[in-house]
């Protein structure tokens, strides 16, 4: 990210373009090659779990795939993000907010309860 002035366009596409192979089933087989790989650039496990089940519901749900992954799962990634201004400002954005699962043991903040879930804008 450093070397793309933390632009995440440009390192995504520097990324893709270096793992990506000239066909598909390369591609695969590159991705297959470094399944056990435990190399990241930092040490925030819950954020790159984070990334994986944000991505995959990218990919599954235009698949009519639907899954909803597990509370366990979800819950060290939801700590990590409410707690941290990460990848996303997830700790200034909650900032003043009282954040709880209703399905987990998550929660996170202090502040006001929504007494209704927000409709989607």
């Amino acid at each position: 990210m450093l070397g793309a002035g933390f632009r995440s366009d440009v390192h995504n596409l520097r990324r893709l373009t270096e793992h990506r192979g000239d066909t598909p089933a390369e591609t695969l087989a590159r991705f297959r090659a470094i399944i056990n790989s435990t190399t990241a650039p930092s040490s925030h496990t819950p954020a790159y779990l984070g990334e994986a089940l944000v991505h995959a519901q990218d990919i599954r749900r235009p698949l009519g795939l639907p899954r909803t992954p597990g509370v366990e799962a979800l819950t060290p990634v939801a700590e990590f993000f409410a707690g941290r201004d990460f990848a996303v400002p997830g700790r200034t954005r909650a900032k003043g907010l009282r954040l709880s699962a209703t399905d987990g043991p998550f929660a996170a903040g202090t502040g006001p309860w929504l007494k209704e879930r927000p409709s989607p804008s």
